[in-house]
């Protein structure tokens, strides 16, 4: 499972908080408000508005794992997020049995026209198998749209800006923060309802017969940490 958590400041007030787990931090500033402490300013030092940040917690049913090989791959957004390989299945595979974990939150609350000021996508690491950062070196952060429908292989989704971001730290568990402020804007301008993004390794398989896996919590994991993807 997997939690994401987005904070948005924005020139209006509004505020949305939720479980913690994954987050995502957005600040952005649009229409409206009078003066305070917290305000943005211009360059002239006049006040926007008011700046507010809130979260938005992962989707439950549109984030999860694709997995499989090229010729064999399903899409599960009922498991929980994992990137690596799963290398005891090799031997009956054509190819690298790999999962990527993809994540989208409702951005429906953000007003059109909004400047994101700043946004943060926050995951956690709940746990490993093998030694995932030995095996991918990195893990790979993409910007992606597929809406409403929970992609079915590696390519169901378009794919907006690929590796606009790394993790290196991959076998730490806890929590792990991107900025992902130019993404957001972009979804604001295209009047995307939704921000989407997908964690893969950078190097699919190492081809050893270990499974070498880090897992992340998504929106369904009310029972596991409680760390959930924002």
């Amino acid at each position: 499972m997997f939690q994401f958590n987005t904070f948005f400041t924005y020139a209006r007030s509004f505020t949305l908080t939720a479980a913690v787990g994954a987050s995502l931090l957005l600040t952005a500033c649009g229409g409206g408000g009078g003066g305070g402490e917290d305000d943005l300013v211009d360059e002239n030092g006049q006040p926007l508005a008011p700046v507010t940040e809130f979260t938005i917690v992962s989707t439950p049913e549109l984030d999860g794992v694709i997995m499989g090989d090229n010729a064999q791959v399903e899409g599960r957004p009922d498991l929980k997020g994992g990137v690596g390989d799963f290398q005891f299945l090799q031997a009956i595979s054509n190819g690298a049995v790999r999962a990527h974990t993809v994540y989208s939150f409702d951005l429906s609350e953000i007003p059109a026209g909004a400047t994101v000021v700043s946004a943060r996508l926050s995951t956690f690491t709940e746990s490993t198998l093998g030694n995932p950062e030995e095996m991918m070196a990195l893990m790979r952060i993409d910007h992606v749209n597929y809406a409403t429908n929970f992609p079915t292989n590696f390519g169901a989704m378009q794919q907006l800006n690929i590796n606009f971001a790394t993790i290196a730290d991959i076998n730490t568990l806890g929590r792990k923060d991107i900025d992902v402020t130019q993404q957001v804007q972009a979804d604001v301008d295209a009047s995307r309802t939704r921000s989407q993004y997908r964690l893969r390794p950078a190097v699919e398989s190492d081809f050893d017969p270990v499974t070498d896996m880090a897992f992340l919590t998504d929106g369904e994991d009310t029972a596991g940490t409680g760390e959930l993807p924002m």
